[in-house]
């Protein structure tokens, strides 16, 4: 299988539109209250140096992704079954966001429509993408993330006649703990979620842009989600945002310019499409790379379409309810998926120094 290549920029692109995924509709750092900006602004400082390790894996083993590195740190046995472990935490990350996007259109726009549509228009969308490379992918993010930004930026814009410094205010009202949740649980989702890059940058032109890729990634997406979670704050208040699944939805519907420019919450649901659809294809790639080299096939294309349908299935299981979920992610999900974004990758980084050094040299086995 010849080796797919993106370029710097297009790993930028991936990764913030990955990144923003369901972000935008339900938001981060809520347990914070009014201080989520200070719970997102920690959180970026704190995934940074995870990220660094992300991109020292990727650096030092050119050409090879994270199921690669661990066949050769670890051996095929205990390799393969930490493979499993990614791939699976890959087929579950997928499943959430499907069941995002599933709940977020039956509940703002097709009510009476049966899950199973909407899931199977998406999945299909993203095994088409899929099966043309990152490199469809990349090229695809190129030409939407400037769309995305250019709605972000005019509901910004809009927004400010209903803007109330207030409801921001003051700063630290109920301690410091809120703010320590809430930059836990905005580090587990989505900055910590990168660490599925890991699968996915080994397609850049050099190893060595895998720093560049994930910093500049995180400043750039962390700014924009932090912006509008400060948006959000001040249009509708704490109160009203933990009343509501999908608070970005909810200020952008409050745009109303002189009974004229109005009902500009669809653009939200843009936005959602877009980068739900970049992160779904991106767990699917994964899923897709870890299942084909558990059973050693040479190319994962032809994979694809069974693991769509697993994370078809995944995204009915994952949940009862929002209520759940929402109950899920703020109580269990930090600690679960501090396995797969730390604790692994500390452990792989460590055993991979140890065995191999600076870089990976072909001749060491």
């Amino acid at each position: 299988m010849n080796r797919e290549i993106i370029s710097s920029r297009q790993g930028i692109v991936l990764m913030m539109l990955f990144l923003f995924g369901s972000t935008f509709v339900v938001g981060a750092g809520g347990e914070a209250k009014n201080d989520m900006w200070l719970a997102i602004l920690l959180a970026m400082i704190a995934v940074i140096p995870m990220c660094l390790i992300y991109a020292n894996l990727i650096s030092r083993f050119p050409e090879k992704d994270l199921y690669d590195i661990l066949i050769l740190t670890f051996g095929k046995a205990i390799g393969k079954i930490i493979m499993l472990i990614y791939t699976f935490y890959a087929l579950h990350l997928g499943g959430l966001v499907l069941y995002n996007f599933n709940e977020f259109i039956s509940n703002v726009g097709l009510g009476g429509t049966p899950r199973i549509v909407p899931s199977s228009i998406i999945m299909l969308l993203c095994v088409c993408i899929i099966k043309q490379g990152i490199e469809g992918l990349g090229r695809w993010g190129e030409i939407f993330l400037p769309i995305l930004l250019f709605i972000i930026f005019m509901a910004l814009i809009l927004s400010i006649p209903n803007l109330r410094a207030s409801n921001i205010l003051p700063v630290l009202e109920d301690g410091i703990m809120p703010v320590i949740k809430g930059t836990v649980a905005t580090f587990s989702f989505p900055m910590a979620e990168t660490v599925l890059f890991t699968l996915v940058l080994s397609s850049l032109k050099s190893s060595k842009d895998a720093y560049r890729t994930y910093i500049l990634a995180i400043i750039f997406a962390g700014s924009v989600i932090l912006v509008s979670a400060v948006r959000n704050t001040m249009v509708l208040g704490t109160y009203l945002i933990s009343l509501n699944y999908y608070p970005t939805f909810v200020a952008v519907a409050r745009i109303n310019i002189g009974n004229f420019l109005q009902r500009l919450e669809s653009a939200v649901a843009i936005n959602f499409l877009i980068s739900g659809f970049v992160k779904i294809s991106i767990c699917l790639l994964v899923a897709s790379k870890g299942i084909s080299k558990l059973f050693n096939f040479e190319d994962y294309r032809f994979i694809v379409v069974p693991t769509a349908l697993i994370i078809l299935n995944f995204s009915f299981i994952v949940t009862e309810d929002p209520m759940g979920l929402r109950m899920w992610n703020q109580q269990v999900y930090p600690y679960y998926a501090a396995i797969f974004q730390v604790i692994l990758p500390i452990i792989i980084f460590i055993c991979s120094k140890l065995r191999y050094g600076k870089v990976y040299n072909k001749g060491i086995q």
